[in-house]
């Protein structure tokens, strides 16, 4: 379990004393709407790491990870990679039984192989397999294969330091912005004027 943590406490009471001029409500909806911008771009910071580490497209790593964040009455705010797979990679599964060929029972030694690669060989898709035409009427299957990059993904490594100093950047920059807005809201509804 990689974790990128945020002090709540710390960021209530250090970054933001001034806080105390709004009300509770607003002052948890500014609190809230900060974590939860920042903690998206940090995210999509992951997300795409992961995705170049592994060579895949980003939208195979968000099948891939698992993300979890703790609500903000917690006194630590979390986004914690749980799993992280490298998506995309398929070994091919013959019958195992006398009638596999050579050509086939070699494919089996050779793989894995990369999904895209293999789509643009082999593209026929029934029943949620990829069939492996390797030759007329082959008896193949595709494989997915799960490797993990949890060693990549330390709070150490390159992709945990983009997403960490992200974070430091951003949260002083977006609680600006959403405690501007709530200022702004609150000014409004003082004055009667709706949203």
């Amino acid at each position: 379990m990689i974790e990128l943590v945020v002090d709540v406490a710390q960021l209530r009471e250090g970054l933001v004393p001034f806080l105390r001029d709004l009300p509770d409500a607003l002052h948890q909806q500014v609190i809230r709407k900060t974590l939860n911008r920042v903690g998206d771009q940090a995210q999509s910071v992951i997300l795409k790491g992961i995705a170049a580490e592994a060579s895949i497209q980003t939208r195979f790593a968000k099948l891939a990870v698992d993300v979890e964040r703790a609500t903000i009455s917690e006194p630590r705010y979390r986004i914690v990679v749980l799993n992280a797979w490298m998506a995309g990679l398929v070994n091919i599964q013959t019958m195992g039984d006398e009638k596999v060929c050579p050509i086939c029972a070699a494919a089996e030694r050779s793989g894995p192989f990369r999904v895209k690669d293999t789509w643009a060989a082999w593209p026929h898709v029934s029943g949620g397999e990829i069939s492996v035409p390797l030759h007329p009427k082959c008896r193949c299957k595709l494989i997915p294969v799960e490797v993990s990059l949890g060693q990549k993904l330390d709070e150490s490594g390159p992709i945990m330091k983009s997403a960490t100093q992200l974070v430091r950047d951003q949260l002083p920059v977006v609680f600006a912005e959403e405690y501007k807005f709530a200022v702004h809201r609150l000014t409004r509804k003082a004055a009667g004027e709706s949203d």
